[in-house]
């Protein structure tokens, strides 16, 4: 063995192992999504940010804006129920289509089912967000953007499920 080369081989490996073992990079920001039933026909809608830094998230597929398209998927008893609400062809957004959800922070939305879905009927019903949010940032002076400069992220929901008796 040459002298000094173990020496340097330990303090290597020891910062190689420190590397390794050291705690993963972030992947960027994270919002989270949950659900909740409130009455038989209205659900509320939450969008957290856990880790920050402040976010801005176009609201448009979401029920942050109501629902204004089929940003939900409901079943009844296993069968899909049809959106029959208003259906919109969007321009490029604007500021006011876009809301905060601060770090550490949330924001929520109840919406009526009503309207949208037929959830007249007694049944076992399934609620599922759909899609991806549109847009998210955390620079506040770039909104709003256009279309083309967007970057979406995943909308990851766990569905939940309720039932209306007669």
């Amino acid at each position: 063995m040459i002298p000094g080369v173990r020496a340097f081989g330990i303090p290597l490996l020891l910062i190689l192992s420190a590397c390794m073992t050291s705690a993963p990079k972030s992947a960027g920001p994270e919002i989270h999504c949950r659900l909740e039933p409130v009455v038989p026909d209205r659900i509320r809608f939450e969008l957290s940010n856990p880790n920050g830094p402040d976010l801005w998230v176009l609201k448009w597929n979401t029920p942050l804006e109501g629902i204004a398209g089929p940003a939900l998927r409901v079943t009844r008893d296993g069968e899909e129920l049809q959106y029959q609400g208003p259906m919109f062809k969007r321009a490029n957004p604007s500021r006011e289509d876009y809301i905060l959800v601060p770090a550490h922070g949330n924001v929520e939305a109840t919406v009526d089912l009503n309207g949208p879905y037929d959830v007249s009927r007694p049944g076992l019903y399934t609620i599922a967000a759909t899609g991806n949010l549109f847009d998210v940032t955390s620079i506040e002076s770039a909104l709003p953007r256009p279309r083309d400069r967007h970057e979406p992220m995943p909308l990851d929901c766990t569905a939940i499920t309720f039932e209306i008796t007669p």
